[in-house]
């Protein structure tokens, strides 16, 4: 339980918060408000804790019925989510952005296979369901949690260093702006490594192909090398 308390309970509740707050700032969107942001995190919260306490008291009906509501909770926000970056002002999303919100897709998809492994609904033997665990875990870990945390520290990484070094020279002619500070093509292509290395490590790992699960590590660690690379740059400069 401590795993799902940590993951579910913990990273995932603070990143849905705060992404509510963020995202509309970074992609700059108008008319955000509150949205369901209090109903989702209330939601969360009740479904979350009926799954895990109907669990420990072995009762399969209100588990199922704690892991529906979350699933239906992840979805509003991911529809909250998508009327965020419809309603957003400058049409452009940088790298760093679309890698959090890329994130929102990994959330869904993590929470639709679990659900089904749940349900016993894949016609796997034990030993692929092991496998098909394990990548809700990468789908999760690295592709909800680790995207979303990596794309928004591209924003606020190079914001930091802007308000340290240049807050006080705003209007001088050689003040760069926050933007200017970063590598949005390093992001680019760090972004593409690292999600074209969880992809292919998800399918390899779930069908049982060391090699080819092995280099896509490889290509997901060196997109994992480039964009925290580019973050150390960043913050470097100070």
């Amino acid at each position: 339980f401590h795993l799902i308390l940590g993951g579910l309970g913990w990273f995932t509740q603070i990143i849905i918060g705060v992404s509510y707050k963020l995202i509309p700032m970074f992609i700059t969107t108008t008319g955000a408000g509150d949205l369901h942001v209090r109903r989702v995190c209330a939601s969360f919260n009740i479904g979350l804790l009926l799954a895990l306490l109907s669990a420990a008291g072995s009762w399969t009906a209100g588990a199922a019925a704690g892991r529906t509501v979350v699933g239906v909770t992840c979805a509003v926000y991911a529809w909250d989510v998508r009327g965020m970056v419809k309603r957003r002002i400058r049409r452009r999303i940088g790298a760093g952005m679309k890698q959090s919100l890329v994130a929102v897709l990994y959330l869904i998809l993590a929470a639709a296979l679990s659900a089904l492994l749940l349900a016993r609904a894949l016609p796997i033997d034990g030993l692929s369901a092991d496998r098909w665990v394990v990548v809700a875990g990468l789908l999760f870990a690295c592709g909800w949690v680790g995207s979303v945390i990596l794309g928004m520290l591209s924003k606020i990484v190079p914001m930091l260093v802007w308000l340290d070094l240049f807050a006080g020279r705003v209007g001088e002619r050689d003040t760069p702006t926050i933007a200017q500070l970063i590598d949005e093509r390093a992001v680019g292509l760090g972004g593409i490594g690292y999600h074209a290395g969880l992809l292919t490590l998800a399918v390899a790992f779930a069908a049982g192909h060391p090699v080819a699960a092995t280099w896509a590590a490889a290509l997901f660690l060196l997109g994992v090398v480039v964009l925290a690379g580019t973050l150390i740059g960043v913050w470097s400069a100070r």
